[in-house]
């Protein structure tokens, strides 16, 4: 899939834009103060980058999933990653799932301060840029 096809460019475009908004959202839900939610986005942002790296590795439509681990294991990503990235994705991970379940609620957002969210905004970006130079010999180019 060096050049794909042209419904592959629009459904990889889609996912950047979205994963985009969530990064974005993230950003702009720490200034308000909600922590947990900013996150969440964190971790939707990254989800959408590993099924863009999906789409170009394995030339298929990416798993219906949302666990960060298994996604980047299927599309072969996970072990190119050294362990700051790992971390990153067993620290985001639950907060897809758990963050929705009001038990949960509670234990997440006691493991968060302002700080922390920053520091995984930045760690989150860094992944992000590290997977879109992954990506463009696989053929994408970012708009």
């Amino acid at each position: 899939m060096k050049n794909p096809t042209q419904e592959n460019k629009e459904l990889l475009d889609q996912w950047y834009k979205l994963s985009f908004n969530d990064f974005k959202a993230a950003k702009s839900l720490v200034k308000d103060g909600n922590l947990l939610l900013a996150v969440f986005h964190l971790q939707q942002s990254l989800e959408k980058f590993f099924k863009m790296y999906f789409i170009l590795s394995q030339k298929e439509q990416p798993p219906m999933i949302h666990n960060l681990l298994q996604i980047s294991i299927q599309a072969n990503i996970y072990e190119q990653m050294d362990d700051e990235k790992k971390d990153l994705i067993n620290t985001l991970n639950p907060f897809y799932i758990k963050a929705r379940y009001p038990t949960y609620k509670k234990s997440l957002e006691d493991s968060l301060d302002d700080v922390k969210v920053q520091y995984l905004i930045v760690q989150t970006n860094e992944v992000i840029e590290w997977l879109k130079l992954k990506m463009k010999p696989l053929g994408w180019q970012q708009n």
